[in-house]
């Protein structure tokens, strides 16, 4: 199953031995210009635990400070009267 946003952003979710698999792909001009939970898109695996207030994480990290990345990685979108409002807080 996937999903493509504006044309150029696509999810795709898999399902294997019980777990899900998901791959996001972002078009070129996104390399480098994201930030969030799944990293910023430059290529270098090494950079993308960066947390909101600027803390890199080192990408041999804990569990527990990965787990602490993802939960500072909020997400909220309201739908109301055909319009979107979106607030990211990574």
């Amino acid at each position: 199953m996937y999903s493509i946003f504006s044309g150029k952003w696509r999810v795709t979710v898999t399902a294997n031995d019980g777990a899900l698999a998901i791959v996001p792909t972002a078009p070129q001009s996104a390399e480098g210009n994201c930030q969030g939970l799944l990293g910023d898109f430059d290529g270098i695996w090494a950079d993308d635990l960066l947390l909101a207030n600027g803390t890199q994480l080192d990408p041999k990290a804990a569990p527990e400070d990965v787990y602490v990345f993802g939960q500072s990685c909020r997400f909220i979108s309201v739908v109301y009267k055909d319009k979107i409002w979106q607030r990211s807080y990574c």
